[in-house]
């Protein structure tokens, strides 16, 4: 099959997000049996080896991103309800991407999030696929109900409604659309009279390198550990509310613990709670290593949208967790069984105390949280899910 596949970046490097990992992935398995042709933009100082491209896709255009939004721009979506970078596109890209499609037969254009929708929707194609990753509507949802500020709530909420608008409107446009979690398909689904039956969910996986990760024989049994990029508000908030309200009890009765924040770009209210306890290490080359190194981690994430990348890799590592119910979202786990999920803050300190001190209980759940990675959440699988959607 010959396939377009669009994006608004390189997945280079590969893990410097999710979304990045999920976009590699995808390419590398579309470019094992297809013809894969890639086109994106670019970042000159985002330096590429010469063979990375090679191993994903059959040839790629790269355009170099010369569009910067304005306030202008900003202020423009307010008129006309739409975000603010549907208010400007790159002509040179657009050009360049109808060349490509008027020059090549493609059985398949594949759109690779909301923001390649600009240029997708003037193309007419009978075979178009759009993954969208997560519902951006539903994330601004979802920093409304954690924010207390009344006017920063306002501007959320207007975000939740201007691209629940923009993707009740991408669902009409494409053959099929593809999230990563049924949460984000349910909530478009309630907020329509339509019915929608073009909507499909396939989870991220883990790369086999985290899951045949070599186990520490000796962890520091007083160590605690989140990940995620810190500059990022839904980590940056789920830190500061782990800080404030849960990581005090947790010291009452095991005061020589220390929580890790490992991360790049770590904001300036992270950097300063550095103290004996708290360690932030802003970007480390391995992530992997401090998880396997900790005895629990932890997720108090308050906000978020899609299937949350941090919570498969810290089961891969075969390492207990204790999580708030919003950071499973797409995640097949049981409270009790694979994670402990608590979103109260005592109860939460609670639990990570009581794996702090009982062995037996954090292998209990590394096992079987482990065993449903296995079962459910290597590429391997995803892949197979991947094939059964897209081809048919």
């Amino acid at each position: 099959m010959n396939i377009l596949f669009m994006a608004d970046k390189v997945p280079y490097p590969i893990y410097n997000d999710g979304g990045t990992l999920m976009t590699y992935n995808v390419m590398k398995f579309l470019n094992t049996d297809n013809d894969l042709d890639f086109i994106s933009f670019h970042n000159p100082n985002n330096v590429i080896p010469e063979d990375f491209m090679d191993g994903i896709c059959n040839n790629s255009f790269l355009i170099e991103d010369n569009v910067t939004l304005t306030s202008l721009d900003y202020l423009k979506s307010i008129v006309s309800f739409k975000p603010p970078f549907y208010n400007k596109k790159s002509n040179l890209f657009f050009y360049e991407l109808k060349k490509l499609i008027n020059n090549n037969k493609y059985d398949l254009i594949f759109i690779d999030g909301i923001h390649m929708d600009v240029y997708a929707s003037e193309i007419k194609h009978s075979n178009k696929i759009i993954s969208l990753h997560d519902s951006l509507s539903l994330l601004y949802l979802s920093f409304y109900n954690s924010s207390n500020n009344f006017f920063v709530k306002s501007y959320f909420y207007y975000c939740s409604l201007i691209f629940k608008k923009v993707e009740l409107q991408i669902l009409k446009n494409y053959r099929k659309c593809l999230f990563v979690s049924n949460k984000d398909v349910e909530y478009l689904k309630k907020n329509t009279s339509n019915k929608i039956t073009n909507c499909f969910v396939i989870q991220n996986g883990v790369n086999q390198d985290l899951v045949a990760k070599q186990q520490i024989i000796k962890k520091n049994e007083n160590a605690l550990v989140f990940t995620g990029v810190m500059d990022y508000k839904p980590n940056v908030d789920a830190v500061m509310f782990f800080v404030k309200e849960i990581f005090p009890l947790i010291l009452i009765n095991h005061p020589k613990t220390i929580f890790f924040i490992v991360g790049k770009n770590p904001s300036e209210e992270i950097k300063l709670l550095k103290s004996k306890n708290i360690i932030v290490t802003g970007f480390v080359d391995d992530i992997s290593g401090f998880i396997l190194n900790s005895c629990v981690y932890v997720s108090p994430l308050l906000s978020g949208a899609g299937l949350k990348n941090k919570i498969l890799e810290a089961m891969a590592l075969r390492i207990p967790i204790v999580s708030t119910s919003i950071s499973l979202h797409g995640i097949n786990v049981e409270h009790n069984k694979h994670i402990f999920v608590k979103d109260n803050p005592t109860d939460f300190a609670k639990s990570v105390s009581f794996l702090l001190d009982d062995e037996k209980l954090r292998n209990k759940l590394i096992i079987n949280s482990y065993d449903l990675i296995l079962k459910e959440y290597t590429w391997e699988h995803v892949y197979s899910l991947y094939n059964k959607i897209l081809f048919s």
